[in-house]
């Protein structure tokens, strides 16, 4: 199974870049570094380097990352297959939806409301095959 990073490259590149402003060429240039490079990981490597240090998922800590930042880990974990991390992306969801106030959707947990949050938090329900549960924020529960 140990695919070239490369063969990885660009779509991992495509959610960062996105996030950068930097588009297909950031992508392309990735890819063709790696290539290059001849990077080869295996599946465990990779699985090695993702999983992050349990701190990193306490709520002290998640609670001053940026609602969009928390919702591109998650897409990363989901393109890269990482399934084995429940804790971890159940901490980060907890934290997305500590942020859907009535009034709308947080940047921060105690921060200001913010399009750019809400966009990301759809994205991150569109993702996960659950805008259902946007429709009611007083009824919101984790899966």
């Amino acid at each position: 199974m140990g695919q070239q990073l490369a063969g990885r490259g660009i779509g991992m590149g495509s959610g960062l870049a996105a996030t950068a402003g930097q588009g297909l060429e950031s992508d392309k240039a990735y890819a063709q570094m790696t290539e290059l490079m001849k990077l080869r990981l295996t599946d465990e490597q990779i699985n090695t380097l993702i999983k992050g240090d349990q701190k990193f998922f306490e709520s002290s800590y998640l609670r001053n990352l940026e609602t969009s930042q928390l919702v591109v880990i998650l897409k990363l974990y989901s393109y890269l297959g990482m399934r084995t991390l429940d804790y971890e992306k159940k901490a980060i969801i907890e934290e997305i939806y500590l942020r859907i106030t009535s009034e709308g959707i947080k940047q921060y947990r105690d921060g200001f409301v913010s399009s750019e949050a809400t966009y990301y938090v759809l994205f991150c329900n569109y993702m996960r095959n659950t805008l259902e549960k946007l429709k009611d924020y007083k009824n919101m529960t984790l899966s």
